[in-house]
């Protein structure tokens, strides 16, 4: 098969998502077809149900033949993937972090650049959230269905080329003559302008960040803490009792650090609704009615932390318990992330062969802090809903949260850790807050709180016991009643 494709079609910065749906468009073929076409031998003998998304990637094009390739489109497109991709990680190359944590599988674009079917890296890369070309904010979902676009050259999301599966046209260059398929690039974002002109990165310098929640704007922000630490000592690499010394010290820093969290929280937000939260946990009521109605006070607290220590339920007494086999730390949920920052800092530092836990604990404390605390936030954004309809967020909705959850600080620390350590923390303006007249406790009247103490408690095993004793239809039915309560409020 011949494909037809010039080279003037091109952009600076051009991904090969775009080039392919150009090539897609203009030969009337499938991108399995280009595959097959311009595939490796390997890629040639599979047959199209089998080719999988490793076959399909954009990166390192690796199920292409890449003199194939060169030869019909006039260029090497894995010299100048390598060559963009080395250009936007260069500031934070030191980072080891797989490639697919700043370029996802999941396309981004910009809705006017596509407009002249163009696609660009800069879109792609994970630190930019807006179009540096048009400075509006990059698109994930297809605006009509809602649902992801993969970043491979795959039919599974598409249709016709620059076109989703359920019909709505990211683009419509069908109708454009070829020759007007170039569109001008301008960088217009001054903060990409200065990443991209980066030769090399700061060596006196490490940043610590989260690439998932950080922007590229976040980085030109002036540092507003700075914090001096000293203890440098160095580290027997032989003596392995030190890195479970050192695990051991996490575990206790996490448990300290996580109580006073949660005291500030029953101090600033919940004081006065701690009955309320004993009503919820106990599961009282009165025995002939219903439960009573949730507070959302009680409701971001409970369901905060029964998520954030790994509890399987809400109406157990939620303390925090010893550490068990491989677990690290007692904010279960959280655990991933803070291994994330400790794996980071440990390579930063060279934590194997300096010990400077002064500073490690202080940061990893810093995060845990922060992360928690946001986490709470985004529990009481959906407490009076939930409260009302007696519901828990799903899954993904949960994971939404804890990614919203994630501290957007920068931490800049000297790379030299044998000398005087001194944090600086970019803290780029996050409004949190959160309006809490609309929170109205429906169990804050003198009745209620009379009441409260008349209640029985209908936990399931309370409930279980009562069945034991006495198997009647009532008790039966309030088991019934008690379980399908419970289910509405199960994680």
């Amino acid at each position: 098969m011949f494909i037809v494709w010039r080279k003037e079609w091109m952009n600076e910065y051009e991904s090969p998502w775009s080039i392919f749906e150009k090539v897609s468009l203009a030969n009337h073929i499938s991108r399995t077809e280009i595959l097959k076409t311009l595939g490796n031998a390997e890629v040639k003998k599979i047959k199209k149900i089998l080719l999988t998304d490793s076959r399909r990637e954009l990166i390192k094009l690796s199920g292409f033949d890449l003199n194939i390739l060169k030869q019909y489109l006039g260029v090497d497109l894995s010299v100048l993937n390598k060559s963009v991709i080395s250009t936007l990680l260069k500031p934070v190359e030191y980072y080891q972090e797989p490639i697919s944590t700043w370029f996802p599988q999941l396309l981004n674009w910009c809705p006017e650049c596509i407009k002249g079917g163009y696609h660009s890296w800069l879109h792609q890369f994970s630190l930019f959230h807006s179009c540096p070309i048009h400075q509006i904010k990059l698109l994930s979902l297809c605006p009509k269905c809602l649902n992801p676009i993969p970043f491979l050259v795959s039919d599974l999301a598409l249709s016709e080329p620059f076109t989703c599966m359920c019909g709505f046209k990211l683009a419509d260059i069908g109708s454009t003559p070829w020759s007007q398929w170039k569109m001008k690039v301008e960088i217009a974002d001054v903060p990409v302008s200065k990443w991209i002109a980066q030769g090399k990165r700061d060596d006196s310098n490490r940043l610590l960040f989260s690439p998932l929640v950080s922007s590229i704007q976040h980085f030109t922000l002036e540092s507003k803490i700075q914090s001096k630490f000293f203890n440098v000592k160095v580290a027997s690499t032989q003596d392995y009792s030190y890195r479970d010394e050192f695990k051991n010290d996490l575990y206790k820093q996490n448990c300290r650090c996580f109580r006073n969290i949660d005291h500030y929280v029953r101090k600033k937000f919940i004081k006065k609704h701690l009955k309320c939260i004993l009503m919820l946990q106990e599961l009282r009521k009165n025995e002939n009615e219903e439960f009573p109605p949730i507070c959302p006070y009680a409701y971001a607290y409970v369901f905060w932390k029964q998520t954030l220590l790994g509890r399987e339920h809400f109406y157990n007494n939620l303390v925090i318990s010893r550490r068990r086999p491989g677990i690290t730390v007692a904010t279960e949920l959280i655990e991933h992330i803070i291994d994330d920052y400790k794996n980071r800092l440990f390579a930063h530092t060279n934590l194997s062969k300096y010990d400077n836990r002064e500073m490690f604990h202080w940061v990893i404390n810093r995060v845990t802090s922060e992360l928690c605390l946001n986490y709470f936030y985004e529990w009481l954004k959906i407490a009076v809903e939930g409260a009302e309809q007696i519901s828990v967020p799903n899954q993904d909705k949960l994971d939404i949260m804890l990614q919203n959850s994630i501290p957007r600080a920068i931490l800049k620390h000297n790379s030299d850790v044998r000398q005087k350590q001194k944090i600086e923390i970019i803290l780029p303006n996050v409004d949190r807050r959160i309006n809490l007249n609309e929170f109205k406790c429906p169990l804050s009247t003198k009745t209620m709180k009379k009441l409260l103490f008349k209640m029985n408690s209908f936990k399931p095993l309370s409930v279980a016991m009562r069945i034991y004793e006495n198997p009647s239809d009532e008790n039966k039915r309030i088991e019934s009643y008690v379980k399908q309560y419970v289910m509405k409020l199960r994680i």
